[in-house]
């Protein structure tokens, strides 16, 4: 049945806070790796700023692994909150912090012990030379961080999912401002070269999680620090939902590795520092794209958990529309202001200033593509399909940019890298709609046939109501269709009338005293499906925190007015089930029932 036209009001308001605060948490963090290029760049010389370009793999190899379990873990609690079980998903939770707490310091170690070989495999050959020195520093400062950096991408996430944007935001502005004010102490003061500019970003980690980790210390937080809490039969769903990202993620420093042998052989030094320049801004500009994938990936999994395939075709249209239109703009930016970009890490009378502005071009024509892949693959992640999404990665990280830079770089130089990029990027994006379309066995227009869900999964329009209400005046229409609904799909004059009269009662209570009287256009969002011989209700809001199912819990054991919440009240004694879920700032009621009888 069709929904009313306030349609996705409350989706598309959780998809812009999350979008919102994950993207400014992808740019601020990698802010302070683009500071460190300036800097380097500007008072340190072209063979640090290479030197940076190099340990750029370890940064993505720590991504890799705290971003894996991040999207590994979100999907499984999120998952167990659509179905009310609160204490599965905080056991998850834990149980992750517990295995990236070990990754940490196995990690950490490799990286101190190998230090020197991992400069060699970096790029850094000469032993002797001031590449190899810088470098090495780099990774021994850097190495210290990796702890918190893994532990920030984990808990960054969980925190915006519980609803606590000032933690995040708090945490994300102190780290960014301590690290640009390390590297400049360490430049004009410590002279401590490439060691002290990574100790800067090191510790300015440290100090970011610090201050995000007190939203687990909070009485109404949803997740809490407990390592002893968990369930160890989570681990294998946890790392199995997080290896796609996992794999695409460590294949990107990989990747990055071939690529700067590559160019240092095809175009020399300034090939490599222009190179280094380009991934510097990548990883800043990127920051949306990942900041609307991670929106995507938490959204999908707690549309996919209540099985509301409405709900993800409008989040998904509006991921899709937010991704071309921003990323469209950043793209336009990066294109006008290449040669400005560019002199911020080379001095314009420097012979690699040229290539490293063509660099930066080539880099502006990719977004628009990268943002359509990474929203797919994010979204594939959070519905369980693993194997496609994993191939999609594989293909996008290593596969298609590494192989056309190897057909491009013979007749092109160091241009066939900046194109190989292009061009892979628009491979991934044909070859998941032909994939999609093979799968279908249809050329469709609508995108819900593009999402790869489940057979099962689609539940007929006609057996769905979704409707959506923003004034007291709504009720009344909401309530007799609900019952209108329940009756046509056989449900018997009580179970229907039960029904109406609590989405009746819900509703108003929630219009007339659950939202300041600031909020202009306060919104309800009725999701009514019978599958099977299942009626499930789900009444979602974004007023203040109210459990419904406790104080029905209260509402059904008092016996002074009956006639109190009468709709509350006859849907306990049909012996529905109630859920109760607050999550990404919104309050989540679900009803399930089975009709004793039918028409």
């Amino acid at each position: 049945m069709k929904s009313s036209n306030h349609e996705g009001r409350i989706i598309h308001k959780l998809f812009r806070g999350s979008m919102l605060v994950m993207t400014m948490a992808f740019a601020m963090a990698t802010l302070g790796m683009l500071v460190d290029g300036i800097v380097v760049g500007k008072f340190m010389g072209s063979v640090c700023v290479s030197a940076l370009g190099l340990c750029s793999p370890l940064f993505l190899i720590a991504s890799a692994i705290g971003g894996a379990f991040a999207e590994g873990a979100l999907p499984v609690c999120n998952r167990a909150m659509a179905e009310g079980d609160q204490k599965g998903a905080a056991a998850a939770f834990c149980l992750s912090v517990d295995i990236i707490v070990v990754f940490a310091i196995i990690l950490s170690a490799l990286c101190f012990i190998f230090r020197g070989e991992a400069a060699h495999i970096l790029g850094a050959a000469d032993a002797t030379g001031a590449l190899f020195v810088n470098t090495k520093a780099y990774i021994t400062g850097f190495l210290f961080g990796i702890p918190a950096i893994l532990g920030a991408l984990l808990l960054t996430p969980f925190a915006q999912a519980d609803g606590d944007q000032s933690s995040t935001i708090a945490s994300i502005m102190a780290m960014t401002i301590s690290n640009i004010a390390l590297d400049f102490i360490n430049v004009f003061s410590l002279k401590w070269g490439m060691l002290g500019i990574g100790l800067g970003t090191a510790l300015s980690y440290y100090i970011g999680i610090i201050i995000l980790a007190t939203h687990f210390f909070k009485k109404d937080a949803s997740y809490h620090f407990n390592l002893l809490s968990v369930n160890i039969q989570d681990a294998g769903e946890i790392l199995l939902t997080g290896l796609p990202g996992a794999v695409g993620r460590l294949l990107l420093p990989f990747r990055t590795i071939i690529l700067n042998h590559l160019t240092l052989a095809v175009g020399g030094g300034a090939a490599l520092t222009a190179f280094a320049v380009q991934n510097s801004v990548s990883t800043f500009a990127v920051s949306p794209v990942l900041g609307i994938g991670a929106a995507t990936l938490m959204m999908s999994s707690l549309l996919y958990g209540e099985e509301d395939r409405y709900g993800l075709e409008i989040m998904m249209r509006y991921s899709f529309r937010m991704a071309f239109l921003i990323n469209g703009i950043i793209a336009v930016f990066i294109f006008a202001a290449s040669g400005a970009i560019a002199s911020l890490f080379v001095s314009e009378i420097d012979k690699a200033y040229e290539i490293t502005k063509e660099a930066v071009r080539f880099y502006s024509l990719i977004i628009f593509f990268d943002s359509a892949n990474g929203v797919y693959s994010n979204h594939l992640q959070a519905i369980g399909a693993l194997k496609i999404a994993g191939f999609l990665n594989v293909l996008n990280t290593l596969v298609c940019a590494t192989a056309f830079s190897f057909i491009f770089t013979p007749f092109m130089g160091a241009k066939g890298v900046w194109a190989a990029y292009l061009v892979g990027e628009i491979c991934v994006t044909v070859i998941t709609i032909i994939i999609s379309i093979i799968r279908e066995k249809n050329v469709s227009t609508r995108l819900g046939d593009y999402l790869f869900l489940p057979r099962d999964f689609r539940i007929d329009i006609d057996d769905e109501l979704n409707r959506t209400i923003t004034n007291i005046e709504e009720v009344s229409a909401l309530s007799k269709a609900a019952g209108v609904f329940c009756k046509s799909h056989g449900a018997d004059s009580k179970t229907a009338q039960a029904i109406s009269l609590a989405v009746e009662e819900l509703a108003s209570n929630v219009l007339l005293h659950g939202f300041d009287k600031k909020v202009k256009e306060p919104s309800v969002d009725l999701r009514l499906i019978k599958k099977g011989d299942t009626f499930t209700v789900r009444i979602r809001d974004d007023a203040q925190s109210f459990n419904v199912a406790k104080y029905a819990e209260l509402i059904s054991k008092e016996r002074d007015d009956p006639t109190k919440e009468l709709g509350i009240r006859l849907v306990v004694g049909l012996g529905a089930k109630l859920n109760y879920v607050s999550t990404l700032n919104t309050n989540n009621l679900i009803i399930t029932y089975q009709p004793k009888s039918t028409i």
